[in-house]
C-alpha cells in the first residue's frame, strides 16, 4: 500500500502531472513497470468527525514530533520500533452502511480508549472511500511495537 495525501482531486491531479513529467519519480524505472500485474488506486476520506469525538487527532496528529522519540542512552543509534497495523473492512453494499458503521464503530472506540491505560497503540486515522471500492472503511493503528500491539488488545 502507498499512502498519499492530498487537499483535493485538483492537487491530486497537479501532483501526478509534476511526477510524470519528472523521469527520477520512481513509477518511470522500467525494472519496476514490469514487475507490476495489477494496481488498484482508492480514493479514501478521513473520518474525521467520528475520531475528534473519541478526542484523536487523526493523521494531522502524527506529523514528526519529540513525543514519539524513543528514549536512548547517548551513544546509541536511533530507532524507531514502531509497528502499524492497517485493517480493512468490506462493508456490505447500501447508502447508510457506512455511516451507520462508522457510529457503532465510535462507540466501541470510546469504549476501547476507555479501558486501555497503555500507551502502546494509537489510532493514527479512520478512512473511508471516497471512490474506487465503495464501501470500504481503513484503520490504521500505530503500536510502539509488535508485542505492545498484543498488551494494548489485551487491555481491551
Amino acid at each position: 500500500h502507498s499512502l498519499y495525501m492530498w487537499s483535493d482531486y485538483a492537487d491530486r491531479v497537479e501532483t501526478r502531472d509534476r511526477a510524470d513529467d519528472n523521469s527520477m519519480w520512481y513509477l518511470h524505472r522500467p525494472e519496476l513497470r514490469q514487475a507490476i500485474n495489477d494496481t488498484t488506486t482508492t480514493m479514501m476520506v478521513e473520518a474525521t468527525s467520528a475520531l475528534a469525538s473519541c478526542g484523536l487527532p487523526g493523521h494531522a496528529g502524527f506529523a514528526r514530533s519529540e513525543a514519539f522519540v524513543p528514549a536512548r542512552l547517548p551513544g546509541e543509534p536511533f530507532v524507531l520500533p514502531v509497528a502499524y497495523e492497517l485493517r480493512t473492512y468490506q462493508l456490505q453494499l447500501g447508502y447508510d452502511t457506512v455511516p451507520k458503521f462508522l457510529e457503532l464503530f465510535t462507540e466501541g472506540l470510546r469504549d476501547k480508549l476507555a479501558v486501555d491505560d497503555t500507551g502502546a497503540s494509537q489510532l493514527v486515522t479512520l478512512l473511508y472511500t471516497d471512490s474506487g471500492r465503495l464501501n470500504t472503511v481503513i484503520e490504521l493503528w500505530r503500536h510502539e511495537n509488535i508485542q505492545r500491539s498484543q498488551d494494548s488488545r489485551r487491555a481491551s
